[in-house]
């Protein structure tokens, strides 16, 4: 009995301490726009936000923190009116899982992840109003594996819109690629979800250079897709 409400005790006391409240720097304004968010102590050096139903059309600029040693790692603005990412929306920081579903995003700047290309690995844009796949924004982030358009405004699959082209080339050239990986954009991408919208045929090659493992096509308008169209490495 007694170690049981210790071990309640100590569960208790952890879930205190993981609920800390994050401390912002920056000008009274810049903190607070995000006092409406709830901030969450992950670890010891990360935390993440969570932001719900929230006024802004975009995103605000993220201010620092005081402890320079905390990260933030995983930012959700859920359930909101974003309707478009700026550029630089989250340049310095260390965002891992970025949740921006539930919006109304429509416009999406093609420097908005900059910053963000070795870091960033969950993307969620589903229940959004995204006309097209915002190939050439994600192409430069080079750790995501995980992208959910599910249930946006998707209507086209462009013919080799996941391709690598020249100005990809030179960006990894000046990050010093190796030749290995000058194959495809999103090249550690794993899981794709496009249900929910509006697409009505799959071009040839339409995903042949990404390595998916799961991708998901359901509820769309699908009456044509072409051979050799979908990756060899679907599960």
């Amino acid at each position: 009995m007694l170690i049981n409400l210790l071990f309640i005790l100590v569960v208790y006391c952890l879930s205190e301490v993981s609920a800390s409240v994050c401390r912002f720097d920056g000008d009274e304004n810049s903190r607070s726009v995000w006092t409406a968010c709830e901030c969450v102590r992950l670890t010891v050096d990360s935390f993440k936000v969570n932001c719900h139903a929230v006024p802004w059309i975009t995103v605000p600029a993220v201010p620092s923190v005081e402890k320079t040693e905390l990260h933030m790692t995983s930012l959700s603005v859920i359930n909101s009116q974003l309707m478009f990412l700026t550029y630089d929306a989250f340049k310095e920081q260390s965002i891992q899982v970025l949740d921006l579903s539930n919006n109304k995003i429509d416009s999406i700047n093609v420097n908005a992840f900059r910053g963000l290309e070795q870091k960033l690995y969950q993307l969620l844009l589903d229940n959004n109003e995204l006309s097209r796949i915002p190939a050439r924004q994600l192409s430069q982030l080079q750790q995501l594996r995980y992208l959910n358009l599910k249930n946006n405004k998707i209507d086209v699959i462009e013919a080799g819109i996941f391709k690598i082209n020249i100005i990809v080339i030179f960006f990894l050239y000046l990050l010093s690629a190796t030749s290995s990986k000058l194959n495809s954009v999103l090249r550690n991408l794993r899981y794709l979800y496009l249900d929910g919208n509006l697409i009505d045929s799959i071009p040839s090659d339409a995903f042949v250079s990404l390595d998916l493992q799961v991708l998901t096509l359901s509820h769309n308008r699908i009456h044509h897709m072409q051979a050799h169209s979908l990756p060899y490495t679907i599960w």
